[in-house]
């Protein structure tokens, strides 16, 4: 119960044979028994059964040994090993080695060594439970043994017991290896020296049959089983006789077809019998072809012959007719082993018209259908045709199907077989099949023997041929099985509907076919909105599939684009459709690369790169572009959050995002920019939504569509009503929130973005934005977290950049307005800095306000040496790791901004203010003692020379401190090197 594990213990525990439990009674251990006392016999009990256990703890195996204790005597005791079926007497000195348990020890050779090694390990066996039984007194015994010489065995069971020995020894002689060869050596190919060998041949045939067939395939080893069938072969192959014998005894007795060929488990076993059958046929063709159809009865008035009077006359036909019986009446559908038996009716089929013609006289398709719907009836779905939809209203054809999964994939070579029989009844236009096999196939409500065979998934490329060969030159029937398909998916759910969008992807693929074949893709397609409603992913993910490669259903779906786009992209409430008809949109287009393309996971944030398209697939491309910008001026109601969620945009804004290859099409979007802008606000741009991922959508949309199109970024800066909302973008900076975190990720690069590419093209939305409050919380709260957010952190610098960029044409206005910004926002960045913050940020924040001698006292007064210094020890201690020298470049510029501050404090000297400062910089010995570090000779010159530096400035700011402490570090470096380099000499500081 510690580790909550099962473990099997398997360490050596021993067991008395005989085990005296006196000392275990109340007088015994209630201290009452006399001393001396001799121990009473009572209480002695012999050990009669162990019951052993082989294995782990999570599975193994059950066996025992049981004492004979009417056979046993004094001098031996009789025992025996009872495993399973096997059952054989047993040494009893050998209980400690079979139940104890424990190590035991084995030879094994070692390489190394060249010797044989005693190798340990723990046994798997050992004892579970024991049985132990009284001894009784030598009198007691005796009359125990004459009790039980007076009970006699019932006649019955001495006669079941002897049947059962007897069985036992005959299969043992009967399987034994010599018999085998003996019976090999009999119904070998027969010696020339025999007189007339001609007339042995059937008997040698019939006893080499027999035996393979009732003896040597139910042996468990078939080591020549090939060799015999082999034999079997060319013996039939050379007498019709004994292949007349072979069939017509299967006719009669249908034992081996059952027990061999359905029955038997192995199906290497019932592949061969299945081939030895159909090699036997053919051998018989050129006789019994002509009997086959044969009547043995006259035809009726109107030339009618009942099936059971056709195909009497040969051994054949009888043969076939007696497999047929057995689907009949005898094997369910959901047997295992019928791939076989039906692989040898269809293989007799295909031998010649003969054998066709045959099996569709004697209606074989009837029976196989009336075999396969016989279990049928619990979960038959009835499904109407669009004949019988304004008959019977009343009708309940409510569906109620089992839950466990039909699929009899051993039913297969059925179909095939059935669709085979079929096209082969055609004679000319029309199919000659008897009214009952057509009726099987196409009768009933619903076609009920397709629509089964369907909704169990059974060769579903057959069933395709099949209806191909019903509807040829039958329009209507073509008709009326699509209607049945159509209202079998509007019923069934989505995984019972997957066989019907099977069968309707074959039936349209199928391109030119024989003549008379009507064109089932204008059947399917017209029909397929009615289905949308109930399984809306699986009919779009369809026409996905099929767009691309077929011009009809390409031009249909093309041309009704707007009769479901709306619906579909921006109303269902199921993210999964609006996925589906985004990627469907998206197969519209001809190219191959472009469809590949929008499976990928970037492809909502990044759009595609710029492909050389066909101008086919450019007209369409932009078609579609063309209809989803359109869509943009009735999207806003689908903004709103409270109705419909925060995500029902995105694969409408992610689709839109995917079209951009060029910009041909950003300058498509201009006309629609107003639509956007009232998408956006203020729907999305208000609501304290920590993640809107429509936002996130729009936002991405909106960047890449004004990226390197100065046009579409015109129309922001020009519109007051847009420059005077676009910086108000309620943002959630919850740095612990993993889903915000992740959010913000996204859509924040984006959205900075976008006001960068506007700062970029308007100087005065620069100065304006550079005042809105918004931007000094992200530099406040998002920056500091470079690790975080570092493409945000990367586009917020950028912005940063542009708001103080000094240009020629700037005004003295302008020039104070970007001092006052860098005195706010560096001021602000020396309070909210902390030891945390990352070192990019304050050496980015350095590089970009800290210019001017102002700005280096603002930093002195503002403690910024201190977070200067938090900065740089990160950075040492990074430098100092093996795999951390990409730091270098950041630390030359971290250490040159350091000088910069030094030197002007420095200079500076004589003010109080400054003095005040530099005492209070608590971290400055420390900060000395690092630099230090980094005047070793393996460190770069560029990083040197700027520690020098700065260790100059410090002792200059710092004399005294600098000499006491940094100097004894100096000297002791001095005085090791002189030690190590030239031993007895030293110098005094």
């Amino acid at each position: 119960m510690v580790t909550m594990m099962k473990e099997k213990v398997n360490t050596h525990f021993s067991f008395p044979v005989q085990l005296d439990m006196s000392g275990y009674t109340e007088d015994a251990l209630m201290g009452n028994k006399v001393q001396g006392e001799e121990d009473n016999l009572d209480y002695l009990y012999g050990l009669v059964g162990v019951t052993v256990h082989t294995g782990t703890a999570d599975g193994g195996h059950y066996y025992s040994f049981i004492k004979d204790r009417i056979h046993s005597d004094a001098q031996r005791d009789r025992w025996y090993m009872f495993n399973d079926a096997e059952v054989k007497p047993f040494d009893s000195t050998q209980l400690a080695a079979e139940c104890f348990g424990g190590e035991m020890t084995t030879k094994t050779y070692d390489s190394v060594t060249d010797k044989y090694m005693d190798f340990s390990f723990e046994k798997t066996h050992s004892a579970y439970m024991l049985f132990y039984e009284k001894i009784e007194p030598e009198e007691s015994k005796r009359k125990a043994a004459s009790v039980l010489d007076q009970v006699q065995m019932s006649k019955e069971l001495a006669q079941s017991i002897w049947q059962d020995n007897m069985q036992f020894l005959r299969d043992r002689f009967i399987f034994d290896r010599q018999y085998m060869d003996f019976m090999w050596k009999v119904c070998h190919p027969l010696p020339a020296t025999l007189p007339q060998p001609q007339s042995f041949q059937p008997m040698s045939s019939k006893l080499t049959t027999c035996f393979v067939l009732e003896t040597l395939i139910h042996a468990k080893e078939k080591p020549i089983m090939v060799q015999w069938m082999e034999l079997m072969t060319k013996q039939f192959h050379t007498c019709p006789e004994a292949c007349e014998w072979f069939l017509d005894f299967m006719a009669k007795d249908d034992c081996w077809p059952i027990q061999i060929l359905i029955k038997c488990p192995i199906q290497t076993v019932r592949q061969l019998f299945q081939r030895l059958c159909i090699h036997v046929i053919p051998q018989l063709r050129e006789k019994h072809a002509p009997l086959y159809i044969h009547a043995d009865v006259d035809s009726d008035e109107d030339g009618y012959i009942s099936p059971s009077h056709i195909g009497n006359c040969s051994c054949v036909t009888r043969f076939i007719k007696k497999l047929l019986s057995i689907i009949e009446h005898g094997v369910r559908p959901h047997c295992k082993h019928l791939t076989e038996y039906f692989s040898l009716l269809f293989d007799f089929a295909k031998i010649g018209e003969a054998e066709s013609a045959f099996l569709l006289s004697i209606e074989a398709i009837t029976i196989m259908a009336n075999f396969y719907l016989g279990t049928k009836s619990a979960e038959y779905v009835e499904v109407l045709s669009d004949d019988d939809n304004d008959e019977d209203d009343d009708d309940d054809d409510v569906i109620s199907l089992t839950e466990d999964k039909y699929r009899p994939i051993s039913l297969e070579k059925m179909i095939a077989l059935m669709a085979y029989l079929v096209e082969q009844s055609r004679r000319d236009r029309q199919l000659t099949l008897s009214q009952s096999d057509y009726a099987v196939l196409v009768g009933g409500k619903g076609f009920p023997f397709l629509y089964q065979q369907i909704r169990d998934n059974i060769n579903i490329q057959q069933t395709r041929n099949l209806i191909f060969s019903l509807t040829r030159f039958a329009p209507r029937l073509a008709e009326q099985i699509v209607a049945m398909i159509f209202n079998a998916i509007a019923k069934l759910n989505q995984e019972a509907g997957q066989p019907f969008f099977k069968l309707l992807s074959m039936l349209v693929d199928m391109v030119g076919g024989p003549p008379g074949l009507p064109n089932f893709t204008p059947l399917i397609l017209q029909r397929m909105w009615e289905i949308a409603e109930y399984n809306p992913h699986q009919v779009l993910d369809w026409l996905a599939a099929h767009v691309p490669r077929n011009k009809i259903a390409h031009h249909w779906t093309l041309q009704g684009i707007e009769s479901w786009i709306e619906h579909f992209l921006l109303e269902h409430h199921n993210a999964r459709v609006r996925s589906s008809a985004a990627y469907l949109l998206v197969s519209l287009v001809p190219d191959i690369q472009f469809r590949q393309g929008y499976r990928s996971s970037r492809s909502m944030h990044n759009p595609q790169k710029e492909l050389n398209l066909s101008s086919e697939a450019l007209e369409v491309l932009h078609e579609v572009y063309r209809v989803l910008l359109e869509l943009l001026r009735i999207a806003r109601p689908f903004a709103d959050a409270s109705v419909h969620g925060t995500a029902k945009l995105v694969s409408f804004f992610s689709l839109l995002n995917y079209c951009l290859i060029s910009n041909t099409e950003k300058q498509m979007f201009s006309p629609y920019f107003e639509d956007l802008w009232n998408i956006y606000l203020p729907k999305l741009s208000e609501p304290p939504i920590s993640c809107n991922h429509n936002k996130e959508a729009l936002l991405i949309f909106w960047y890449y569509v004004c990226k390197d199109c100065p046009e579409n970024v015109q129309l922001i800066v020009s519109n007051f009503l847009v420059t005077k909302h676009l910086p108000y973008n309620y943002i959630l900076a919850d740095h612990e929130d993993q889903e915000v975190v992740m959010f913000n990720r996204v859509m924040l690069p984006a959205y900075y973005g976008l006001l960068t590419l506007c700062c970029q093209q308007s100087k005065s939305f620069t100065r304006q934005l550079a005042c809105q409050q918004n931007l000094q919380w992200a530099f406040e709260h998002l920056t500091p977290h470079a690790n975080q957010y570092p493409t945000v952190v990367e586009e917020l610098f950028k912005l940063m950049e542009l708001f103080v960029e000094i240009e020629a044409e700037t005004t003295e206005q302008e020039l104070q307005q970007i001092k006052d910004f860098k005195k706010q926002t560096l001021h602000m960045y020396l309070k909210c800095l902390e030891k945390s913050s990352c070192w990019t940020t304050i050496i980015s924040v350095f590089r970009i306000l800290v210019e001017n001698k102002d700005d280096h006292l603002l930093v002195i007064q503002n403690h910024g040496l201190s977070r200067l210094y938090d900065a740089f020890n990160t950075v040492h201690l990074m430098y100092h790791e093996a795999t951390a020298c990409h730091v270098t470049g950041d630390l030359v510029e971290l250490l040159s901004i350091i000088l910069e501050v030094l030197k002007c404090a420095n200079s500076h000297s004589e003010d109080k203010e400054i003095i005040q400062s530099l005492i209070a910089w608590q971290e400055r010995l420390e900060f000395g003692q690092k630099l230090l570090t980094l005047l070793n000779s393996y460190t770069p010159d560029s990083v040197r020379s700027k520690a020098i530096s700065i260790l100059t400035q410090l002792l200059m700011i710092y004399p005294k401190e600098c000499v006491k402490e940094l100097g004894l570090i100096m000297h002791h470096a001095h005085n090791q090197f002189q030690r190590t380099t030239m031993p007895g000499i030293t110098y005094n500081l």
